[in-house]
């Protein structure tokens, strides 16, 4: 176990609920938004992913021993989900230092990137996608899309289009 996981569960099993946040003053039991802010941000040098996946499991426990929780609670533990949920990775290798990215990653700024071409070109739905929606492959969204994707490699990950050319 690493020195950073170690300490972090440490933290985590003496946090005290009732020290800050909503229902500090009052002493009450209560894992507030700031309280799961702060935990968060003290996980050291573990991923995002970990942290969060440790901060929602003391939620769980906290929530089960009657701690109360808010609205600004479940905002910050979604957050949290969002960690988990995002599989992308940005890595360099010694094989091939180009920037590689996951297909989602890749796909969401392919599709941000054509659709911000298309809104700033100024040109009108029709010029873009024709009239019945484009039968015209070239002129196609979705053509346009692909080029900006850019070239996937043998694992599925996208090579940053600006360096595959």
């Amino acid at each position: 176990m690493s020195d950073s996981r170690s300490s972090f569960e440490d933290y985590i099993d003496n946090f005290d609920r009732t020290a800050h946040g909503a229902g500090s003053q009052k002493g009450k039991d209560r894992f507030s938004a700031l309280d799961i802010n702060k935990m968060f941000k003290a996980r050291g040098d573990l991923s995002k992913a970990e942290g969060a996946q440790m901060v929602l499991d003391y939620a769980d426990k906290a929530g089960a021993e009657g701690s109360s929780m808010g609205g600004g609670s479940k905002r910050e533990l979604d957050q949290l989900r969002g960690y988990l949920n995002d599989n992308s990775k940005e890595e360099t290798t010694e094989e091939n230092p180009e920037l590689v990215t996951s297909p989602k990653v890749a796909h969401a700024k392919a599709r941000l990137s054509q659709w911000k071409d298309d809104v700033l070109s100024g040109h009108t739905g029709e010029e873009l996608f024709g009239k019945s929606g484009g039968n015209d492959a070239a002129k196609s969204f979705l053509e346009r899309y692909k080029i900006k994707l850019g070239k996937q490699d043998e694992d599925g990950n996208y090579f940053n289009p600006s360096q595959s050319e």
